[in-house]
């Protein structure tokens, strides 16, 4: 019998903890198409042609260069931007943390059920890392994305071309 609960509590663990990683997955999901939508209405294309194009450009990183090429292209000055580019940075490193919580296989100690990803980063020499990771701190990790994408919102808000009011407005589907 206590087998079985221990047996349960590992399954409770673990489907608590992928619903965390989900959760990422799914945050970072609607970050990337709000930065797609914003590529699409600045070059005025509709969203299924838009579709085909900014499927294809892998990464959060590569949306805000072409949005921010897009907005220079249209006239938008410099130093209006500048918040823009910082805010690339940011994005980054949380990608970059996004990556790992999402794409690193995951274990759980059955001693105690505590998850662990394998350090599995492309540029980094495979190892054998086990690094703890809660999953309190990737449910965090998700609401940190969430205010991602609302600084985004804000930083975009303060472009003319993309301001509230405009018909480039656009609303994030995430309720945190």
């Amino acid at each position: 019998m206590e087998g079985n609960d221990t047996r349960t509590q590992l399954q409770r663990t673990i489907e608590a903890h992928f619903s965390a990683v989900g959760k990422v997955a799914a945050f970072w999901s609607e970050f990337e198409r709000q930065l797609q939508m914003t590529v699409w209405k600045l070059a005025g294309i509709d969203a299924f042609s838009g579709a085909c194009i900014t499927s294809r450009i892998d990464s959060s990183a590569k949306l805000l260069e072409a949005i921010i090429s897009l907005l220079q292209l249209k006239g938008v000055a410099a130093q209006d931007l500048e918040p823009l580019r910082a805010f690339c940075e940011e994005a980054a490193d949380l990608q970059r943390e996004r990556d790992r919580i999402v794409n690193d296989p995951w274990s759980f100690r059955i001693v105690d059920a505590f998850p662990h990803r394998k350090e599995v980063e492309r540029y980094k020499n495979p190892g054998h890392d086990h690094v703890p990771h809660s999953t309190k701190e990737v449910d965090a990790f998700a609401e940190r994305i969430s205010d991602l994408l609302y600084k985004l919102q804000g930083i975009l808000s303060t472009i003319p071309l993309l301001a509230p009011g405009s018909d480039s407005e656009f609303k994030s589907n995430i309720v945190a």
